[in-house]
């Protein structure tokens, strides 16, 4: 480790990517789809914990399942100032329906 990076190799990659897919997935099921031994990929899991690489793991709730739509609304604003910009969006956030907004640089403005 330099400069506080934490050098990846291609196998810590991998398990990255298959904990991004499904964080509950046994070691031994990584293990097998990776062709390493199970203890290969809980060795590097922890060393990954440890060098806070993984700080943490989340659960993402389909919100399709319990009956809500989700949309996504992208925007551009023309004619309009700053102040009307975050006159704007505290307005947006102000809908209890709303649960993220981001703002951009290119083509949108935002999108929540």
């Amino acid at each position: 480790m330099s400069n506080n990076f934490y050098n990846l190799d291609k196998l810590d990659r991998k398990i990255l990517q298959e904990l991004d897919i499904d964080a509950r997935q046994s070691f031994s099921k990584i293990a097998k789809k990776l062709l390493v031994p199970q203890e290969t990929v809980r060795y590097r899991v922890k060393l990954l914990e440890q060098n806070n690489v993984i700080q943490n793991y989340y659960c993402i709730i389909d919100l399709g399942k319990l009956g809500y739509n989700v949309h996504k609304v992208l925007f551009k604003l023309h004619n309009v100032d700053e102040v009307q910009v975050q006159k704007i969006i505290a307005y947006i956030l102000q809908n209890p329906n709303v649960n993220w907004l981001a703002r951009f640089d290119g083509f949108y403005d935002a999108c929540f």
